[in-house]
């Protein structure tokens, strides 16, 4: 059985598929899940969607309970921006990636535990 983000991929291929791939391979996303997105099933750009739908609409406009609907729009849009927006969003994306690095170091993107183990 199919996961909707590989879904997502079949239908809109284009300039989406190819970014989320790049996205979800860069070093800069790597470096700040420490490797922890298994992109298998497509998890990693599904991470990396999740945040360009963000990015691109802001959170009151996301008033539904259907994530996967919002990410489909999303696909559907990031095929139709000309090409200097698509730079210009992954750039915003491997700052952001860099900046939770920063940050967090290896806890970006886990769950905090006191004790100091790391969660999922």
């Amino acid at each position: 059985m199919l996961t909707p983000q590989e879904i997502r991929h079949a239908l809109f291929q284009g300039a989406a598929t190819t970014l989320l791939k790049s996205l979800a391979g860069s070093r800069e996303f790597i470096r700040a899940t420490d490797s922890g997105v298994n992109d298998t099933r497509m998890d990693a750009r599904e991470c990396v969607l999740r945040y360009l739908a963000f990015h691109i609409h802001p959170f009151e406009s996301y008033s539904k309970a259907d994530l996967n609907s919002f990410l489909s729009i999303t696909m559907k849009e990031l095929n139709g921006l000309p090409t200097g927006e698509i730079d210009r969003l992954a750039s915003r994306f491997r700052e952001a990636m860099n900046l939770a690095s920063g940050v967090f170091g290896k806890y970006s993107f886990r769950k905090f535990t006191y004790g100091g183990r790391r969660g999922p």
